[in-house]
């Protein structure tokens, strides 16, 4: 089994959520380690769905090498919700109980139309998420330290968040997106030039299909009193009942014509969306029922796109996000009945080579430590070339009036 990269991806998750347990394979890549520092990231108000990361601290084309330090933090404005309140975000946590309990004007209108929305947080292939974040604490408590060995090249820190916002009549809805991005380059000296990335002629064809959840890998069921698992769920359509697929990583000879081909499949609501009050704060009136969903994607050299047009490649390692953003009930709210409307985002990742793919050497050491691991509310997977994805939900907005708004800080 190849297991090329897997070390330096656990050594990740055993910051993160303490996961060990691995096989050191030696490959024939040059690694660098490094310490990504997470500052405390910051909520402003903006008005409306923001992020801008601070490149003050990290900016494009800065390079890195062994043991340095790389320093990011951000700045956002985002109804996050959480169902204990005190978020440093629009709304103090509890956004969705401001929307829901604003009186009407008397022109039948309302000012609050922001109800609720999420952050993913990507580095290269690993989803970070938000919860490693944690803007549900005031301050934002966000000091982290993770040691980790990133190949020579090119990395990338993508942001991407989304918001559902409805009309000032609230008669129809309309997602509001935001993200931000930062390249940079890590080599073994700090001399070393950076390559140019050139586009290549090979493009990568992208394709999304709505299936029943019990089509998808990770199967669930709504109805039959899983209305815990009530969430949106997507993931590579290249999934077998008990195999990861190879195709999440793609070798494109950049020497022919040939195209990468990347296919999401998903599982979400797409309902009308009815709130009642409860005994806890505002709740989904039906938990079967909980409103409309929506999905975007987004590669590391280009911006958020709506559509199934195919993307450009670049010469050397590509990233393609497929984020899906729908409604859940707050995990904490569960525990009281009272099905408190979240916002979830669900991802998918694919990284394209368009290159020769390496040849390894032989496995030469083993290491293996026993532990438990710790649950999460993103689920961690790797392939079998060690890359880590988080498994992703995609919505669409069948039956809605729907305006997609994109407001990107670069």
């Amino acid at each position: 089994m190849n297991k090329k990269g897997l070390i330096f991806v656990l050594l990740f998750v055993v910051s993160a959520i303490g996961v060990v347990a691995f096989t050191d394979a030696k490959t024939n890549d040059n690694k660098v380690n490094v310490t990504i520092n997470y500052y405390p990231n910051s909520y402003v108000d903006m008005g409306g769905v923001f992020v801008d990361i601070d490149k003050r601290l990290l900016a494009d084309t800065m390079v890195f090498t062994e043991d340095d330090i790389i320093d990011f933090m951000f700045y956002y404005d985002l109804a996050f919700v959480s169902f204990a309140g005190g978020a440093s975000a629009y709304g103090g946590g509890s956004q969705p109980d401001d929307w829901f309990d604003e009186p009407q004007n008397p022109d039948l209108t309302y000012n609050e139309t922001r109800l609720a929305g999420a952050m993913t947080v990507f580095l290269d292939g690993y989803d970070i998420g938000n919860s490693n974040f944690a803007i549900e604490s005031v301050p934002s408590n966000t000091y982290q330290d993770i040691s980790i060995a990133l190949d020579v090249g090119w990395h990338y820190l993508t942001i991407v968040l989304s918001e559902l916002v409805s009309n000032d009549t609230r008669t129809e809805w309309h997602w509001e997106y935001a993200q931000d991005q930062v390249s940079f380059y890590v080599a073994e000296n700090r001399d070393d030039l950076s390559t140019y990335r050139n586009f290549a002629d090979n493009m990568a064809e992208i394709a999304v299909e709505a299936v029943e959840s019990m089509d998808l890998f990770g199967y669930y069921n709504w109805t039959d009193g899983g209305w815990a698992d009530i969430r949106p769920s997507a993931e590579a359509a290249q999934y077998t009942d008990d195999t990861l697929p190879d195709e999440l990583l793609q070798y494109v000879d950049p020497a022919t014509d040939a195209n990468a081909s990347v296919h999401v499949v998903y599982n979400a609501s797409d309902t009308e969306l009815g709130l009642i009050a409860g005994g806890f704060g505002v709740m989904f009136a039906d938990i079967f029922s909980v409103g409309p969903s929506n999905y975007t994607w987004i590669s590391t050299n280009q911006g958020l796109q709506f559509d199934e047009t195919a993307f450009s490649l670049i010469n050397g390692e590509n990233y393609i996000y497929f984020i899906v953003s729908g409604l859940r009930a707050d995990d904490y709210s569960l525990h009281y009945l009272n099905y408190y409307p979240a916002m979830r985002q669900a991802t998918v990742t694919f990284k394209i080579v368009v290159g020769d793919e390496p040849v390894e050497t032989t496995e030469t050491s083993t290491v293996t430590t026993e532990t438990t691991i710790v649950s999460t509310t993103t689920q961690i997977e790797t392939t079998e070339t060690g890359l880590l994805f988080g498994i992703l939900i995609s919505v669409s907005m069948v039956g809605l009036v729907v305006a997609v708004f994109l407001r990107r800080r670069k």
